[in-house]
């Protein structure tokens, strides 16, 4: 909640990308592998359409790791 507070301040598109990357990380944390690859893929289309290729590129990469995981 606090989290949602500072991006909803910041009113960023790249703020809102970190934070969804971010979010994943707790779905894995819990075990949610659908859910951290369903914010991953929010963040990568955001980042797509942003045009923010580093964060594209961070994601895509994070992605591939979660997928590739038994």
């Amino acid at each position: 909640v606090q989290q949602e507070t500072l991006v909803a301040k910041e009113n960023t598109s790249r703020a809102t990308i970190v934070f969804n990357i971010e979010r994943s990380d707790l779905y894995l944390a819990v075990g949610d592998k659908d859910g951290a690859l369903e914010c991953l893929e929010d963040a990568r289309l955001q980042a797509y359409q942003e045009k923010e290729i580093d964060l594209y590129d961070q994601i895509m990469k994070k992605m591939d790791e979660i997928e590739g995981q038994e």
